[in-house]
Formats: structure tokens, C-alpha cells, sequence
């Protein structure tokens, strides 16, 4: 069954941005600058006007509204300092009430805009609800973050700021419009698909707005790869670019396919007018990609290679299960075996983790149809991977886990997958990166960038805008590691689960007689490495010098035979 184009809105995150609608904090010199920013649309109930009409801009000097409670102007009730905002851009916290009351009773008390400081790290996709709907000032949403480097110039008095369009507020504004720009294909990708030249092709390219009230005609710009701590290995020039005002216009780039070697790498966008820059903030754009021992994902990796997301999500209560994956289909999987998944969770308030569980599987993905989110297809779908990890301590929320697949498994070439991770809870938030935007790959190169998500029965091309899932497949590539030609036949599960001084490890030994034990906790780090003898067909293996908790045992054999193993200690 086709699944029509889709997205899904009213999450727990979203985004509501234009590169051209900005909120600028003009003074104090200590605090100027552009901040990140969402802003109210009247398509979420709200009554605001169009910030991207300039026209609808306010500038004007930043204040805390006060209701009278002991909690940091929550404006959740009637303001006692409505004369003192009169005129002024309103500052509230969120919390307690919705978006839409504070905005109202804001702009009650005279308020020209509104500026709502999250509560937690990121930016939220705001609803206005019933009193939304009366708002008409404009109403913006800044991080927890920002909002703490503002508070004491604007608790001083002496912030000032500007929210709107800067279309035309400056004679050269050059900026990338609308995040379309090329990025590479994955945040983080194995050094054994990307070491040869040509396996890993970055294209790169972006629109280019000219927001200024001046006409450009020797503009300039430039996409540069460079390697943390290596030196640039990628560069290329588009001088003498003619760009009417209020126009843009697309540069495309050279492409550079390596080979690449494994570390930290930047695609640069740089802009440069032909005159001095009304607004510097958005004249460079840098994305990071990784080239990893084992890790593939669309996310950032840390250095064991496990996925670490820069937001969490989940859809509105009522809707489990909840699916998000990331597909996957290259040229040279066939040298590398699958090893397991890694992802990152956090719940929802204070909901105790502990008892939690996540579910992933990676399916070979048989539907036939073209690689865009237009029309896809998810009837015919081949498990071939499954995990399951169940939370036994409140303090790894948001930490980067691993776990391994159930079985052994060697990836095709040419062969597309989607790797998914499921949550049946309607508390748990899901990991995904919020740092890149893949759609523009999908629409300018027609690739494989699209990030399909199941809520309940019903499957959708993706989250409102184009950002990765956070989980992330754990690979081994030749020469990585152990031997891959040679697989342990496992016959059964260790036991005794819990272990304490000891665990088996029942599996036809195909004449092996030791072995040598990597042993990984939940976060991705070796913790031990042992030995241990055959035993007929268990391996006994001492464990006594490890810790209460989960781990996994990637075993070698002294025949080359090699496989992964999840462990519970008990002491």
C-alpha cells in the first residue's frame, strides 16, 4: 500500500522558523547578538500577524512580566507590573498554563510582542489554544539556555531587542534561505564505507537569499570540508554573484568523495557580500559529520559510536506505540555485520524510568518504490534484527546506549533497511537530531533521507521537518575488530541469569577450545577484557570482577568464530 506524503503536527517539538525572522538583542554590547528562536503561526491557534512581513517587526526594550506568585514570572495569573510593560516586549517563563494565557494577559497589560523562555534545553513548536486566538502581537519562544544569559540585562532594564523580518533592514544581508542547503548524507557513517575514494560523495549547494535593500552583484560563496585537527581537505569559490534584492538564488558546488579517514569533519557554507554585512549571523553555516569505527547514524556519535541526540519527541498521549526509524542502503554493506542498535531516551516530567522499555528491529525493506517521502511503501518488511533494552536506572536518561541484535547478520549491498526503535509509552521521549535538516538532500538529490514514523497502526513520512531519528546501527567492517567470516552458532541464552561469580555460554564450539571476552556496559564503554576456556559446549566465564548491572560480551573464539552476547550481573 502507498503511503501518501504526510506530517505530523502538534508534537512535543517542532519547528516554526524562517531564516529571515530573527530575534535580535540590541543591547547591552555584552548580550547583542541573534538568538535561535519559534515563533506563534496562526495555524496554531494563534491570531498573530505574519512576522515574515516586515511591516509586523517590533523593536523595543525587554521586561519580565510579574504575577504576583513566588515562581519566575510565570504570568499564568493577572499581572501586578502591567503598567511597566506597557509599550515594552513582555518576558514570561513557560509553565504552569498555556502559551496562549501568558501571551493574552501580556498583551493585555500593553505589551507590543512577547518573548516565552522554554523551561528545558531546545525550542518548542507553540500552541495557542482558545486564548491564542485573541493574541495579536507577536509571540516568540527562546531556550532555557539563552533565556539565562538575558536575565539579569533584562531584570538591569537595559536589554533591547528587535523581533521580525529583517527583509530589507540593512543594505547587504546575505543569508541561506529556509535551511535549504546540501548536508552530508549522514551524521555519522563507518570509515569501512567511506576510506576508498568515491564510497562517500558529499555534494554540496544551498539557496542563497539576499535580504538586503541593495542589489548584490560580486557576492561571493564558498563550501569548504575540513578535518578537526587535519587540515581542510575540500574547497570551492562562487565569486562575482549577482543577486537582486528580495531574490535568491542556487550555487552549486563541487562534489568530494575522499577517501575520508576516521574522525571529526565540518561542511562549511560561507557568504560574503560585496559590501560590509548588515548581519554577520547567518553568513556561515557548519554541519558536522563523523567518520566512525562502527557507527552509522543521522545523528552525532560519541567516541564508542553510540547515537547521541540533541532533542527528544514524542506525538501527543493516547497514540502508542510510537516507531521512528532511519532507513539505510549503500554499496559496500556486504563487508560489514550487524551488531546491534544504539539510541537515547528521557521521560516525559517526573516519570521514573526505571521499568521502561524500547524495542528495535532492522528490517531488509522490499517495497518497491522511488527513494523520495512522496509515496513510500512499508507492506513488505523482512526482520532481520531485533533488541530489547528495559531501564534499571534513573540517572541513564539521555545517556547514549547500546544493544545487540539478537542474532547474526551480514548486510547486503544495494539493499535497503529501516532500522526502527519503538516506545509503548506514552511518557517516554524519543532521541532525534534537531541540529540537521535532511528534506533539502531529499528534494534537491532525491536520496533516501526521509525518517518514517508508525504511531499506532498508521505509518507517516516523517516529523514536520526533516531531522533524523536518534538511533543509530552498530557495524563491523573489515578489519575491524575480529574476523567476520565465521559466526558462533549459538544454541541458547547464558545462564545462570542473574549472574554472580560466574556465566555460561551454551554454542556449538566448531573445535574451539578459548576464547577472549570484550565485555561493554550500557554506555558504550569496554569495561573488561577476559579469557575463558571451552567447556564442551559452554563457555564458563569468571565474572567476578565485574559489577552489579547489564552488559554485553562480544566474544571471540580462537577459531576466528565470533558473536555477541547481552549479560546480566547480579552481585
Amino acid at each position: 500500500m502507498k503511503k501518501a506524503l504526510l506530517s505530523i503536527l502538534g508534537l512535543v517539538a517542532g519547528i516554526s522558523m524562517n531564516a529571515q525572522v530573527i530575534f535580535r538583542v540590541n543591547t547591552p554590547a555584552s548580550v547583542s547578538g541573534n538568538y535561535d528562536l519559534t515563533y506563534a503561526l496562526a495555524a496554531n491557534s494563534w491570531g498573530v500577524a505574519d512576522l515574515t512581513d516586515p511591516a509586523n517587526s517590533k523593536t523595543g526594550t525587554l521586561a519580565f512580566v510579574d504575577d504576583g506568585t513566588a515562581a519566575d514570572s510565570l504570568g499564568c495569573n493577572n499581572l501586578v507590573n502591567g503598567a511597566a510593560l506597557a509599550g515594552k516586549i513582555a518576558v514570561v517563563y513557560r509553565g504552569s498554563c498555556s502559551f496562549g494565557i501568558k501571551a493574552q494577559k501580556a498583551q493585555q497589560a500593553g505589551a507590543i510582542a512577547v518573548v516565552i523562555i522554554n523551561n528545558t534545553a531546545g525550542l518548542i513548536n507553540m500552541q495557542g489554544g482558545a486564548e491564542g486566538l485573541t493574541v495579536t502581537v507577536p509571540v516568540i519562544n527562546i531556550d532555557n539556555a539563552n533565556g539565562a544569559i538575558l536575565k539579569s540585562a533584562i531584570e538591569a532594564g537595559t536589554a533591547t531587542a528587535f523581533i521580525g523580518s529583517k527583509l530589507g533592514a540593512f543594505p547587504n544581508d546575505l543569508s541561506w534561505k529556509d535551511e535549504q542547503y546540501l548536508v552530508p548524507g549522514q551524521a555519522a557513517r563507518p570509515a569501512t564505507m567511506s576510506s576508498v575514494a568515491g564510497d562517500f560523495v558529499i555534494k554540496s549547494g544551498l539557496w542563497i537569499h539576499n535580504l538586503g535593500s541593495a542589489a548584490q552583484t560580486g557576492a561571493t560563496a564558498t563550501a569548504s570540508i575540513s578535518k578537526v585537527g587535519g587540515g581542510q581537505v575540500f574547497s570551492d569559490a562562487k565569486p562575482g554573484l549577482s543577486i537582486a534584492k528580495g531574490d535568491s538564488i542556487y550555487v552549486a558546488f563541487g562534489d568530494f568523495g575522499g577517501p575520508f579517514t576516521t574522525g571529526d569533519y565540518n561542511l562549511v557554507y560561507t557568504l560574503a557580500p560585496a559590501g560590509a554585512e548588515g548581519d554577520p549571523s547567518d553568513n556561515v553555516k557548519t554541519i558536522s559529520f563523523q567518520i566512525t569505527e562502527t557507527g552509522y547514524a543521522y545523528a552525532n556519535v560519541n567516541a564508542q559510536g553510540l547515537v547521541i541526540p540533541t532533542s527528544y519527541i514524542k506525538p501527543g498521549s493516547g497514540t502508542n506505540p510510537f516507531t521512528y526509524c532511519i532507513p539505510m542502503r549503500e554499496q559496500k554493506a556486504d563487508q560489514h555485520d550487524f551488531l546491534g542498535f544504539s539510541f537515547a531516551t528521557t521521560p516525559q516530567g517526573t516519570h521514573l524510568l526505571n521499568g521502561e522499555f524500547v524495542e528495535f528491529s532492522l528490517y531488509e525493506w522490499n517495497d518497491i518504490f522511488e527513494d523520495t517521502a512522496s509515496e513510500f511503501s512499508v507492506d513488505d518488511l523482512t526482520e532481520v534484527g531485533f533488541s530489547e533494552y528495559t531501564y534499571e536506572n534513573e540517572a541513564l536518561k539521555e545517556t547514549p546506549i547500546f544493544t545487540p541484535t539478537d542474532r547474526a547478520y551480514t548486510m547486503k549491498s544495494n539493499q535497503r533497511y529501516l532500522a526502527c526503535g519503538r516506545v509503548n509509552s506514552d511518557s517516554l521521549y524519543f532521541g532525534y537530531n534537531d541540529d540537521v535538516e535532511y528534506s533539502f538532500n531529499r528534494s534537491q538529490l532525491k536520496t533516501l533521507s526521509f525518517f518514517p514514523v508508525q504511531i499506532g497502526t498508521t505509518w507517516y513520512s516523517g516529523f514536520t521537518g526533516g531531522n533524523g531519528a536518534g538511533v543509530g546501527l552498530m557495524m563491523r567492517g573489515p578489519g575491524v575488530g575480529i574476523n567476520k567470516t565465521a559466526v558462533i552458532n549459538a544454541e541458547g541464552t547464558p545462564f545462570p541469569t542473574p549472574a554472580s561469580q560466574y556465566v555460561n555460554i551454551p554454542f556449538n564450539a566448531n573445535g574451539a577450545k578459548s576464547a577472549t571476552i570484550s565485555v561493554v556496559d550500557i554506555t558504550g564503554k569496554v569495561v573488561a577484557n577476559l579469557t575463558a576456556n571451552v567447556d564442551g559446549k559452554n563457555l564458563h566465564v569468571n565474572t567476578t570482577t565485574l559489577s552489579a548491572g547489564s552488559y554485553v560480551f562480544n566474544v571471540t573464539l580462537d577459531n576466528g568464530a565470533a558473536s555477541s552476547f547481552r549479560v546480566l550481573i547480579g552481585k
